[in-house]
């Protein structure tokens, strides 16, 4: 009897506020920066990310409306075709200085 109620109070809470979907967002961003391997593609979803424009991405991933594959090519899409547009020049990736 114990157990069915501890779950039907961690239910309530999952549900109030929208502690769910703030979960549910948070679980999309960990999944999305796991993804791509190569450190500038982990450095777009930085960009997109301090840029705002990460956000409507991490709620379509809760709703289940796309996958965090999907929106990974997405992202590193959007980072080859911004530094086309900035001459190819890729930002420097965080200590990766250059060498003398």
């Amino acid at each position: 009897m114990e157990l069915l109620e501890a779950i039907d109070r961690h239910r309530e809470y999952a549900y109030l506020e929208g502690n769910l979907s703030r979960y549910l967002r948070e679980k999309a961003r960990v999944e999305l920066v796991e993804i791509p391997e190569d450190p500038a593609d982990r450095e777009a979803v930085s960009d997109l990310d301090a840029h705002g424009l990460l956000e409507p991405l991490l709620a379509d991933m809760a709703r289940k409306r796309k996958d965090p594959y999907t929106i990974s090519e997405k992202v590193i899409d959007h980072s080859f075709a911004f530094h086309l547009l900035n001459g190819g020049r890729r930002r420097p990736v965080k200590g990766k200085g250059k060498r003398r």
